[in-house]
């Protein structure tokens, strides 16, 4: 995967988010590819939306959070966002 090294924290950006971020995903880069792939086919939308590396998983933290009730609960997301 291209653009991002996540194998391990970064403690610089680290020491600067402990305190303030309050909940965090972690996804397959196996995840990422196919969303990429999703993202442009036009099967999926009638425009093709090209992703990378760096996008995508924000795209698929949304769809996942969105398809478990329990993390919906969580973050609260809800019909309103």
């Amino acid at each position: 995967m291209g653009g991002m090294s996540c194998g391990e924290v970064s403690l610089v950006p680290w020491e600067i988010l402990k305190n303030s971020v309050k909940h965090c995903i972690s996804l397959p880069d196996d995840d990422i590819a196919k969303t990429m792939k999703l993202l442009g086919n036009s099967s999926f939308s009638d425009d093709k939306i090209i992703a990378g590396e760096n996008s995508a998983p924000g795209v698929i933290s949304l769809i996942t959070s969105c398809e478990d009730q329990a993390i919906k609960e969580k973050l609260d997301l809800n019909e309103k966002i």
